[in-house]
């Protein structure tokens, strides 16, 4: 590996040395300059030691997920959704902070365009505008978001420290990270289906009774026909509501006198399809005087 050991800066160049801040602020910028190296190069493992102290150190797994927890630590990395997308030969992938996880201001948005740190005002349009609707008015999205693409389509010698870029068409850039973004919040706000394990059953359980169930068949049930009128016919046959006695004629559709009271009343022509024993408004006649049956006369 590379060890890089800096001691007594301009030591003997007081022209330089009144340009120089205070200690505690140069070193927040250099801890701030390796931070960016490490997120955009997660391979490498970056140890820094500042005044006897480690104060990062990345295992350099290539996993920026592992990066990001070695610079930002545990707090800030569990609230990240990851993101993976790519439009027009444009590769977004990275992670993003969840709406919860706002912050007031942009200082946490991280750009890497093919590897190196740059300040993309494309890109930060893109990111503010996949969470609109999301956030509260003056909290900004933190993510660290890696693009790829060609570099015949970048111009990097806008900047003298090499910060900003021109991209010959923007336009794919940005619906590259907007779509990306708007995507992975949307996997977020899936509704989550739970799921329950049937619990074993246990041995000492009683066993459960076996209920017989009934089956329905679906085969017609015969109907059994009433026996036809004559001798062996029932003194009261037919239907609900009409009488015979079986000794009238079956062909007779007029009347019987097959009552015990000797009122006649109005028959079909077979006793299996009696009419009622009212006939309507329109039949009924006057009473009649009593008429023995057929049957009184002879043993009369």
């Amino acid at each position: 590996g590379t060890t890089i050991v800096v001691r007594d800066l301009f030591y003997n160049t007081p022209a330089r040395m009144k340009f120089l801040k205070k200690d505690a602020a140069e070193g927040n910028s250099v801890a701030g300059v390796l931070d960016k190296m490490a997120l955009s190069h997660p391979e490498i493992s970056f140890r820094f030691i500042r005044e006897g102290k480690e104060v990062l150190h990345t295992p350099g797994d290539n996993k920026l997920s592992s990066a990001i927890y070695a610079v930002f630590g545990k707090e800030f990395s569990s609230t990240l959704i990851p993101v993976e997308y790519e439009l027009e030969h444009v590769k977004v992938s990275g992670f993003i902070s969840k709406p919860a996880g706002s912050r007031p201001n942009r200082s946490m948005q991280h750009f890497f365009l093919n590897g190196r740190f740059i300040r993309c005002r494309t890109a930060m349009a893109a990111l503010e505008e996949a969470y609109k609707g999301s956030l509260m008015v003056g909290k900004f999205p933190a993510c660290v978001l890696h693009l790829r693409l060609s570099s015949a389509a970048v111009d990097v010698n806008v900047h003298p420290a090499k910060l900003e870029v021109r991209f010959v068409r923007e336009r794919p850039v940005f619906d590259a990270v907007y779509h990306g973004v708007k995507s992975a919040l949307a996997a977020l706000d899936r509704p989550k289906v739970m799921e329950w394990k049937k619990p074993l059953p246990s041995p000492y359980a009683p066993l459960p009774e076996k209920k017989e169930q009934l089956r329905l068949s679906s085969a017609p049930v015969p109907i059994k026909s009433a026996p036809a009128p004559g001798k062996n016919a029932p003194p009261w046959s037919g239907r609900a509501g009409a009488r015979c006695c079986g000794t009238a004629a079956a062909s007779s559709p007029r009347r019987g006198n097959c009552r015990p009271s000797g009122r006649p009343f109005w028959t079909g022509t077979r006793c299996r399809s009696l009419r009622p024993s009212r006939p309507p408004l329109s039949k009924r006649r006057s009473p009649l005087p009593p008429n023995p049956c057929p049957a009184s006369r002879q043993r009369r």
